[in-house]
């Protein structure tokens, strides 16, 4: 039989963009390169890395908090953390919440996503990634990776169940511990923040409380038609969890 169609929820990986960035922001809160409170030392205009890129905002306001950098979803602030950061701690922050492998979710042609390999991680690959380009996800690796602050700092593998709604469901693989429970709540409380002051304020809920993160990175130009991003054409996405202090419903869009 010829299927005509796939399930781009785990066959197409695509660039996070900001999306990405809580998960960075967490590990290199927990590392203690910057606590929340901590005044990350921003100019008054584009960031420049120690080797010379320049690293562009929409707005730019001086120094600002490390909790702030998430809200505003600020680039040259992630990019401050990712150059405090070790190449491997980098790499480890890509591993541990599942990216470049394939989830348990069990559907047929599920893709690892896109990783640089170690050997080719560069300067640039540091500053990249901290902000959701140069890396390769799937849908489904987001949510499974975003139950992390949906619980305790512990994730719990993607699966496919079929059943009565409100039946009991075993997973096949015990929770995993990702982050201590205080980072992730740290986290959860700064992506509130996001949706009540930041970049996603219009995904406010009447109904609960809600924590999430905004994302808009520019396409990437296809083999062919020349080396870098699209100057107008975008991935929007957005991923969210509520209630708040008790999260049971999780929301993703790309």
């Amino acid at each position: 039989m010829l299927f005509r169609s796939r399930n781009r929820n785990v066959t197409d990986p695509y660039e996070p963009g900001s999306t990405f960035k809580p998960f960075v922001w967490a590990v290199a809160t927990e590392l203690g390169k910057y606590k929340p409170d901590s005044i990350v030392p921003l100019p008054h205009g584009p960031y420049v890395t120690k080797f010379g890129r320049t690293i562009r905002d929409v707005k730019y306001g001086g120094p600002v908090s490390w909790k702030t950098v998430l809200v505003k979803s600020l680039n040259g602030g992630m990019a401050s953390a990712a150059e405090k950061m070790t190449f491997a701690q980098m790499q480890d922050t890509v591993s541990r919440f599942g990216f470049g492998k394939k989830t348990a979710v069990g559907i047929p042609g599920e893709s690892e996503g896109l990783v640089t390999a170690p050997k080719a991680w560069t300067a640039y690959s540091q500053t990249s990634v901290c902000m959701g380009h140069e890396i390769g996800v799937t849908p489904v690796q987001m949510v499974q990776a975003f139950s992390t602050f949906c619980r305790d700092g512990t994730m719990i593998p993607a699966r496919l169940t079929l059943g009565q709604e409100g039946e009991s469901r075993a997973f096949p693989a015990p929770a995993k511990r990702v982050l201590p429970e205080a980072i992730a709540l740290e986290a959860r409380d700064a992506m509130e923040g996001v949706v009540t002051e930041g970049t996603g304020r219009k995904a406010q809920s009447e109904r609960y409380r809600m924590f999430g993160k905004s994302g808009t990175a520019q396409l990437p130009k296809p083999k062919g038609q020349g080396k870098g991003y699209y100057e107008d054409r975008y991935v929007s996405s957005f991923i969210a969890g509520a209630p708040f202090k008790n999260p049971q419903i999780g929301r993703a869009h790309v």
